[in-house]
């Protein structure tokens, strides 16, 4: 299997995003395949994510196996980051950074002494430890956002700060007696969330513990929405009430199509402005988008769709996982077409840019 892993390589090296669990299940399919001349069938709807890449899948092949010198044509996806050094391909990473990501990836680290449980990359989170601390953090924001309060006052007959203006004005009736006593304290302030998530193969590494954010959300705040996408969108808000994180991914496996071609992000924004935003949507809502930014789709497409959707929110945050990654960080190109339209981008692959996703919620 050295030979599938170098292919595997090769892959990459072109442009193609597809992480450890592909290289696994190609494993186990040529493992059970008796003609050789099919291989090409078996690997390919296994590693190409995209229309082109499935057109480019050939040469690749051909080169690799059979030593046959075809041109091969581009298959990178436009994203929403670089490099700090230099723009580097469509994808936005250098092949040595890519590869260096999925090295890491395979040896897999726990949180040590010198990376806290904040600073954790979640791709690199194997301890079981490890694993359960960020998860009972991720309960605390959930909790901490349900006791938020605002800033006006309500005023009850009990508690232990008193309204001395209210409780005189209640009682000018009864000149002289304190019959009626208010206190005052803080309106709770129930916040409103709609998740729009990223299920595709590029962020297999960090949606197990965004999954979870996202169901410990929605359990915990009433006023909670959820939509993952793919090529397509669809509601996830029921699915979320998994309190199983295997019977949740279990049901987000069987609504994905991953089969069905590249990740559309503008595509499926659009159809949550045109299909969901009237039911789900209101002035008071926040919208966070989880996703790496790896569009097949075009920027000016990206947009349009939140220029729409901005109008009918109180905004538009963005967690994107590849952000605070080895020298990652937003194009600059993103940053002006999204300028007025996404309100902050955050590092979506540590405990750090969760806590300050929570704080930029209104």
């Amino acid at each position: 299997m050295q030979r599938l892993i170098e292919f595997s390589q090769q892959l990459r090296a072109h442009g193609f995003t597809h992480g450890v669990a592909e290289d696994i299940a190609a494993q186990r399919a040529l493992s059970q395949m008796a003609v050789e001349c099919s291989a090409i069938n078996i690997l390919r709807p296994i590693y190409a994510a995209n229309p082109t890449q499935f057109r480019a899948f050939r040469a690749l092949f051909d080169r690799f196996w059979l030593g046959h010198d075809t041109p091969v044509l581009g298959v990178g996806r436009q994203a929403l980051y670089t490099t700090q050094t230099a723009l580097v391909g469509l994808s936005g990473i250098s092949e040595a950074a890519a590869q260096n990501h999925d090295t890491e990836a395979r040896q897999g680290v726990g949180a040590g002494k010198n990376k806290t449980i904040a600073k954790a990359d979640f791709r690199f989170i194997k301890d079981a430890a490890a694993m359960r601390e960020i998860e009972t953090q991720i309960d605390r924001l959930s909790h901490w956002l349900l006791r938020r309060h605002s800033r006006h006052y309500q005023h009850s007959r009990r508690g232990q700060h008193l309204a001395m203006a209210e409780t005189i004005r209640a009682n000018l009736a009864t000149p002289g007696y304190l019959f009626d006593v208010l206190y005052r304290a803080r309106k709770p302030e129930p916040v409103k969330v709609l998740f729009i998530q990223d299920v595709s193969h590029s962020m297999a590494w960090d949606n197990p513990l965004l999954t979870r954010m996202v169901s410990v959300l929605s359990r915990t705040l009433p006023k909670t929405e959820s939509f993952a996408f793919h090529v397509e969108l669809f509601r996830t808000t029921p699915l979320m009430q998994h309190r199983n994180s295997d019977a949740l991914y279990a049901a987000l496996e069987g609504r994905n199509r991953l089969f069905m071609g590249g990740t559309c992000i503008a595509k499926s924004i659009e159809q949550f402005n045109r299909q969901y935003a009237r039911l789900y949507l209101t002035a008071q809502t926040n919208v966070v988008i989880l996703s790496d930014g790896l569009d097949s789709d075009k920027l000016p497409k990206l947009q349009v769709a939140l220029k729409t959707l901005r109008k009918r929110c109180l905004q538009i945050l963005w967690l994107n996982p590849m952000l605070g990654r080895n020298g990652v960080v937003l194009d600059p190109e993103v940053y002006r077409a999204t300028r007025g339209l996404v309100s902050a981008f955050m590092p979506g692959s540590q405990l750090d840019g969760l806590r300050q996703m929570v704080r930029n919620l209104r």
